[in-house]
């Protein structure tokens, strides 16, 4: 099977986004954030304000820090697929049994189905990954409708599976 499509710096942003939310120490350490800021916040305001105005402005803080945060990566990823032109463009994928074929504008690399670790069918793309931050991103956009990109999915994952 052969797709061809274009990488986009707004899929360059979705796939680091899933990345980072697929690692288990960084949802862990987002959640003690969301959870420890307010409380932490609440503790030390308390000091000078009633308990209900604390945990107002504890909740008003956290959403700032969580909106900082999240346009600050956001940010530097869309910087980075800017500033360098082989991470977005014109790509082509080809899988067959013996593995995938990923051509960009200016490369071409092949992983042997034993290579590939995991198949993620995500919202946004499928993920072919040889390690947590190493993969192949095929965006679902490629996909004629939403049968093909389930068709895509299928027969790497048997693959893949053969492979094991």
């Amino acid at each position: 099977m052969n797709i061809h499509y274009e990488f986009t710096k707004e899929d360059y942003w979705k796939l680091n986004r899933d990345i980072i939310m697929m690692m288990p120490s960084y949802r862990l350490m987002l959640l003690a954030v969301l959870i420890g800021s307010p409380i932490l916040f609440t503790v030390v305001l308390s000091y000078r304000f009633t308990l209900g105005v604390s945990i107002g402005i504890s909740i008003l803080l956290v959403m700032l820090v969580g909106l900082y945060i999240f346009y600050s990566v956001r940010g530097k990823i869309m910087r980075y697929a800017k500033t360098n032109p082989h991470v977005i463009g014109s790509r082509s994928i080809e899988i067959s049994s013996d593995g995938v074929r990923d051509h960009s504008n200016d490369k071409e690399s092949f992983q042997r189905w034993s290579d590939i670790k995991n198949i993620a069918d995500r919202p946004d793309h499928i993920l072919l990954m040889m390690n947590p931050t190493t993969v192949i991103c095929v965006p679902k956009h490629a996909f004629a409708n939403e049968d093909e990109a389930k068709r895509f999915y299928e027969l790497a994952a048997t693959y893949q599976k053969a492979a094991s």
